[in-house]
């Protein structure tokens, strides 16, 4: 653009009418003329509506021309706007339960999904203690691998929920850990964990005396 240039006009377009892309707007439409060195800023706003289709783009195109020769000086900006999908995590199962023996370690797994959006972060998060009436500090008897990550878009991660019970005495154990994620509709969730420990069953032969 050069000193020439005055009058300066701006528009916005979409990308695929048919849909509901993005929706730009400029704080001005048009603007004009400018004096030799002056310039102008312009503002443009993106909303992207609940109804939009994901992954459509919307573009507001941004035009300068000279005053008198409109045709042979001119500058064009093109600001394009994607809208992407947020992620949708899913925790399956939503509650942990293992029922072992004393001494006994047994691993659950528990899978964390993501559905066509972003990419997913998780991360799981001990509470002080457990609900053991001794306050039996958590992380004796439950580890959890990976405790934190990331999922891309139509995937999963498992993780491993490890329950030992080497040293403790028969009872229930329970708790409940907590889960962060980037999916704006469960940012926060809580799973309920519970390990019941049990002495094994002894059985002794029965041995009968006839007299003959």
């Amino acid at each position: 653009m050069g000193a020439a240039c005055r009058p300066a006009t701006a528009s916005a377009g979409r990308s695929v009418p048919s849909s509901i892309p993005p929706e730009t707007a400029l704080a001005a439409e048009s603007v004009g003329p400018l004096a030799n060195g002056e310039t102008i800023t312009f503002t443009i706003f993106v909303t992207v509506p609940l109804a939009a289709n994901w992954y459509l783009t919307d573009t507001a195109v941004v035009t300068a021309t000279a005053a008198t020769s409109p045709d042979l000086y001119f500058a064009a900006a093109t600001f394009t706007t994607q809208a992407f999908a947020p992620p949708i995590i899913g925790v399956m199962p939503e509650a942990v339960v293992s029922t072992q023996l004393v001494d006994e370690i047994v691993t659950k797994n528990v899978v964390i999904s993501n559905g066509n959006g972003i990419t997913g972060t998780f991360a799981f998060q001990f509470p002080p203690s457990a609900r053991h009436p001794d306050n039996l500090d958590l992380a004796t008897w439950l580890s959890i691998n990976p405790i934190s990550g990331t999922i891309d878009s139509d995937n999963s991660q498992l993780v491993h929920f490890v329950f030992d019970a080497q040293g403790l005495p028969p009872g229930v154990y329970s708790t409940q850990i907590d889960l962060y994620t980037n999916d704006p509709q469960m940012l926060t969730s809580t799973i309920p964990v519970t390990m019941t420990i049990s002495l094994p069953h002894i059985y002794l032969p029965l041995l009968l005396n006839r007299d003959s």
